[in-house]
């Protein structure tokens, strides 16, 4: 009999056979079974079986002394229904308190918010007294560790997850940020006066000017956007570059629509970190005496929630919708238009502005339950979005340019020279709608390497100022700004702190977020970048002493001479000759694309055109051999960089050969007699992305251009992309890959 002979024989003989009478049948069994056993499958019974799976302690146990002490009292043994059946038995409901302790929580919030409304002056905003809360902060301090911290009250890390999880949020995901301690100021003037003030004290990105951004006959943009750069430290004449130039810090520059609140005015908003806020509002206070402009402090008022992912586009398009379509006021034409025929935020224009108007609460559109592992992307079945003609251009959507938006869809103002006031206009103070800025934080260094973090910063009014003998002030714009929070969160985004923060704008992204690094890494020659340097070496004799001594690693044996902090000052000092040790000059950092691009990286990759001296560098400028050049190291094999770290210049290739090869005093002379130290490493960790550990570091521009006219024919040939580190507990030195960080 052939197969299929066989086949067919067997399909008449099951020919009557019914599927559905079978099933039925063995459900009355199972019925009947459960009912024997007295065992109820459709709820769980046990004090285990009550958690998720990724909370058990274990899975073969069922002991409630296993579980935490305070798990106890909410799972207890199992008891027997009326009818006789096990069932898990309800913890005690506790008796309800009072209702002055039921609204605790907004006295809480009330509170904090009328100390950041009437803070009406700087010093008094940065007083020690009061340490202000974040809008989101009774969300915050239920789920994180909270810590004091540039006057402000902080969230560093959540409880429940490690970086893993926010990491594959900012790249696949949605990763929210609660940024409401940036310190935010308010030039008014003429556009003119704007435009010289900002140009003394601040420089934009070189690379940002690249975008063809509209431009008007002062130099200012024409339309609502911001731009990213550097803020000096003193006053300067227009038109004057330095790359020597102190600097304070990043800022962000908010430019607003032109001709408010008067004809030819404009108001411009300077966001900055809170360690450098001090010095930049003297700075600008100074400037604005000189030039006439008015300047304000807004810090408190107003709140700013960062958002990356490359679902983050999406998932705001499905947060934002207007309570009045037929209304017209703001960018909503235009907002729906974007998020027809773009999927993700990179493809719009770097720092586009969009103004929405009287939003939907964020709370009504809410999905009753939480959203797990949804793509955003891609639009649900049957959506109109599905069958546009738009979709078909790329995964991520078409690549739209200032003219495409101003085609699309003409900016309407409305209310956005109201959105900062203090007092608001009636219609927004009466109405429900929450007024929304979103701005693209993309920078052009993200936007080529990781275009996929690039997300929007949502912008909220928190409170108006008040009067110190004003009542209570209305909650409804700062709990909008938790709400918001929450709606991104029902939706699948992740929320992170201080240290996600951190660790996203340095070893994430390889360094390419350097604005927000500040101050931690990326900027040792900044006075705040000074201060998170001495209190990370502080915290690190700290833990070097609460050790016991038998335990205590013996740095002198491991060859590392400074084991808690960077000598920046004593590693320029020992590669200079002592002609060059008498200027007052400091260490700085060299931040110029150009010159990194054409001299530095050119020197470091062997180019014989870019041999140059130190004279020919002070012929240049008398201040470039106490530069440090960021660069980014790149792990070949194992080991991961840690802070304090040192970079060695290899003696020959024999270095790399030797992969096992040792730093032992014992057996041979000291690295340092033996290699020159080019530099040190800042920060570094394992990067998830990559699947590689890297990290960030500084070498000195004199060390390099002495080892390059020190070393053999053979190494100078080779370049110094490769270089030997040592971290601080081993003898051990790995080689690594360095490129200049532009």
């Amino acid at each position: 009999m052939s197969t299929r002979e066989l086949v067919d024989e067997t399909r008449s003989d099951y020919s009557c056979f019914n599927v559905v009478h079978l099933a039925t049948a063995r459900a009355a069994e199972l019925a009947a079974f459960e009912a024997e056993v007295n065992v109820t499958t459709a709820h769980a019974i046990t004090c285990l079986q009550r958690l998720p799976v990724r909370l058990r302690r274990r899975a073969a146990s069922h002991r409630v002394n296993r579980l935490p002490r305070r798990l106890h009292r909410h799972f207890q043994q199992p008891l027997k229904n009326n009818k006789g059946q096990l069932v898990a038995a309800q913890p005690k409901r506790a008796k309800l308190k009072s209702r002055r302790y039921r609204r605790r929580h907004l006295r809480l919030l009330a509170m904090a918010t009328r100390i950041a409304a009437t803070s009406s002056g700087y010093s008094e905003l940065n007083s020690n007294r009061k340490t202000l809360w974040l809008p989101t902060h009774l969300w915050h301090a239920k789920r994180y560790h909270m810590i004091n911290i540039w006057g402000w009250r902080l969230p560093q890390a959540p409880n429940d997850k490690i970086f893993k999880a926010c990491q594959d949020a900012a790249l696949n995901g949605c990763l929210v940020f609660d940024l409401s301690y940036w310190n935010c100021f308010e030039l008014t003037g003429t556009e003119l006066t704007l435009a010289s003030c900002l140009k003394s004290v601040s420089r934009v990105c070189p690379t940002f000017t690249q975008c063809s951004v509209p431009l008007s006959t002062n130099g200012t943009p024409e339309v609502p956007c911001e731009q990213p750069g550097l803020l000096f430290a003193d006053v300067r004449a227009e038109g004057i570059l330095d790359i020597t130039r102190p600097v304070l810090g990043p800022v962000r520059i908010l430019w607003g629509p032109r001709n408010e609140p008067h004809e030819g005015h404009r108001r411009v908003y300077v966001w900055n970190h809170p360690e450098m806020s001090a010095d930049a509002w003297q700075l600008l206070v100074s400037c604005s005496q000189i030039e006439g402009i008015c300047i304000r402090n807004l810090t408190g008022r107003v709140s700013r929630l960062c958002t990356l992912g490359r679902q983050s586009h999406q998932l705001l398009a499905d947060v934002f919708s207007p309570q009045n379509p037929d209304l017209g006021v703001g960018d909503w034409k235009l907002w729906e238009e974007i998020t027809k025929r773009t999927r993700q935020a990179s493809c719009l224009p770097l720092g586009a502005v969009l103004f929405l108007s009287n939003c939907t609460e964020f709370r009504e559109n809410r999905p009753a339950l939480k959203i797990r592992n949804r793509d955003w992307i891609v639009a649900p079945a049957g959506s109109q979005e599905q069958s546009s003609e738009t979709t078909h251009l790329s995964p991520s959507g078409a690549k739209l340019s200032w003219s495409d938006l101003s085609c699309i869809g003409p900016t309407k103002s409305g209310n956005f020279s109201d959105f900062f006031d203090d007092t608001g206009t009636v219609g927004s103070s009466n109405s429900k709608g929450v007024n929304v800025i979103l701005v693209q934080n993309a920078t052009p260094s993200i936007l080529t390497n990781n275009p996929n973090s690039v997300g929007w910063d949502v912008i909220l009014i928190r409170s108006r100022a008040m009067d110190h003998l004003a009542e209570i002030p209305n909650l409804r714009e700062a709990l909008s700004v938790r709400d918001l929070l929450i709606a991104c969160v029902y939706r699948g985004a992740e929320v992170g702190g201080l240290r996600e923060w951190q660790y996203w704008s340095t070893v994430q992204t390889q360094g390419n977020g350097w604005l927000a690094s500040y101050p931690y890494f990326l900027w040792p020659d900044t006075p705040g970048g000074r201060k998170s340097d001495e209190e990370m070496s502080t915290e690190r004799q700290q833990v070097f002493s609460r050790r016991p001594p038998n335990l205590r690693p013996d740095y002198t044996r491991m060859g590392t001479p400074n084991p808690f902090h960077i000598p920046w000052s004593e590693l320029i000092s020992d590669n200079l000759p002592s002609g060059y040790l008498d200027t007052k000059c400091t260490y700085f950092v060299l931040r110029d694309p150009c010159f990194l691009r054409l001299v530095v990286q050119r020197m470091i990759s062997g180019d014989p055109r870019a041999r140059l001296t130190l004279d020919q560098l002070v012929a240049h400028h008398s201040n470039l051999p106490f530069a440090l050049v960021p660069v980014q190291v790149d792990v070949i094999g194992r080991g991961i960089p840690k802070p304090c770290a040192i970079l060695y210049c290899p003696i020959d290739e024999q270095d790399f050969l030797d992969t096992s090869k040792t730093d032992n005093a014992r057996k041979q002379e000291s690295p340092k007699a033996t290699r020159s130290v080019l530099g040190y490493v800042q920060t570094g960790g394992f990067n998830y992305s990559l699947g590689r550990a890297t990290g960030l570091a500084f070498i000195s521009l004199a060390a390099l251009v002495r080892t390059i006219h020190s070393s053999d024919a053979r190494l100078t040939t080779h370049g110094l992309t490769r270089m030997l580190m040592k971290n601080t507990r081993t003898l051990r030195l790995r080689p690594v890959r360095i490129s200049v960080l532009l």
